[in-house]
């Protein structure tokens, strides 16, 4: 159901669409909301990319093809506003820093521990970047990517870290250590 919801949530705010552009929008976004905006996409393409390494690596996990599809939304939802003021979209430059993130999963038991810590990593960065930008469609899409990763992407990784982590038969399993609080990757 998690699931359903969070693909939902992602269409309709991708289908939400953007306003058409006057002669001087691009002049109305100023330094720091251009960085701002710059960052949050690139962070949106540092999760989708890690989270296709990593679904790669375990396909059992099936929450990260569900949030994937999240990020793949909103990456649309941001270069909309990127269009909507008449800027080129930069490229993805985050797929080194995926491909490191990824490699510290070491097996199914610590792959959701580590994207809950990207997503919170995720929601950390969004709050300094709010902090950053004057404009108010940056401003609204850097609080939804915010909202998401704290709402319905690090709740779908949970459920399915606690789905994953409960017994399915009466046999005694050892303990499962969860990665230290320490982040297992540089912050943004």
């Amino acid at each position: 159901m998690i699931r359903i919801t969070a693909t939902l949530l992602c269409l309709v705010l991708c289908l939400a669409g953007a306003s058409i552009p006057t002669a001087s929008a691009a002049s109305r976004l100023t330094t720091a909301s251009s960085t701002a905006l710059t960052s949050c996409l690139q962070q949106e393409y540092l999760m989708r990319d890690t989270y296709q390494n990593i679904f790669a690596q375990y396909p059992t996990l099936t929450a990260f093809g569900t949030v994937m599809t999240g990020d793949v939304a909103m990456i649309t939802t941001v270069k909309k506003v990127f269009a909507q003021y008449r800027i080129t979209v930069p490229t993805d430059a985050e797929v080194s820093a995926a491909k490191t993130i990824a490699a510290t999963v070491t097996s199914i038991t610590n792959a959701d521990a580590v994207a809950i810590s990207l997503e919170q990593s995720t929601a950390t960065l969004m709050t300094q970047l709010s902090r950053t930008t004057d404009n108010r469609d940056v401003a609204n899409v850097v609080t939804l990517v915010k909202t998401t990763s704290l709402g319905s992407h690090t709740g779908t990784f949970a459920a399915e870290q606690t789905s994953a982590s409960t017994p399915t038969t009466s046999t005694p399993t050892t303990p499962v250590v969860l990665a230290s609080s320490t982040r297992p990757f540089p912050a943004p």
